[in-house]
């Protein structure tokens, strides 16, 4: 899909939409379906948490990892 008509249809080209937006678009349109966008959010959760680590704890780290892991190998 051209530049243009990504802009008309969602407000901006896909590459400048925000990765949560991304992912509502792909399933809207039938790309992924409700388990990978499940999945997809359950990835982003996670990583909020470290994006803010000094305001929170590290304690689950490995565990957090191994999930990441799990999660990533079913959208794949």
């Amino acid at each position: 899909m051209l530049d243009d008509s990504q802009k008309d249809i969602f407000g901006s080209t896909f590459k400048r939409m925000s990765q949560e937006r991304r992912v509502i678009v792909l399933n809207k349109i039938g790309m992924i379906d409700d388990e990978t966008k499940s999945l997809f959010n359950d990835v982003k959760e996670i990583h909020r948490k470290y994006l803010h680590h000094y305001s929170k704890g590290m304690n689950d780290a490995s565990n957090d990892a191994l999930k990441i892991f799990e999660f990533t190998s079913k959208i794949i």
